[in-house]
């Protein structure tokens, strides 16, 4: 991935991306900068050169939301509340998608938890409401 970019897994559910962080592997959610996507990125996983990339965060996310329900109506078996890890493609400079994943099959890293439990709550009210 781009030295420049970052790799920012989102917690993804209906209708869009709800927190997320960058792949910093020694981040947890007490690195959080107080915001539901944090600002810090590393250009490569593992990484130790950290920095904070406002605008990298916002491309990543906004590409989160245009992809995201496409990805959501296609993948109906990763539930209502999904990882999607992105970055941004050094050969091309545009977001691309790396994987998806199960919420429970994902890594916290500066992500906000508590929003993410939140989006999952609302979910089960709406479901167990509409039940």
């Amino acid at each position: 991935m781009d030295p420049n970019g970052g790799r920012v897994p989102t917690v993804h559910g209906w209708p869009g991306p709800v927190t997320g962080a960058g792949c910093i592997e020694h981040h947890t959610p007490l690195d959080n900068n107080g915001q539901a996507f944090d600002a810090k990125v590393s250009g490569y996983r593992s990484s130790l050169a950290v920095r904070k990339d406002q605008n990298c965060v916002n491309v990543l996310v906004g590409f989160g939301h245009v992809v995201g329900p496409q990805l959501f109506a296609q993948a109906p078996s990763l539930g209502d509340v999904w990882v999607m890890d992105i970055a941004i493609n050094s050969d091309t400079g545009e977001p691309v998608v790396i994987e998806l994943n199960p919420a429970h099959n994902s890594g916290l890293y500066a992500s906000q938890p508590r929003i993410r439990m939140q989006y999952v709550h609302r979910r089960i009210r709406e479901r167990t409401c509409a039940s």
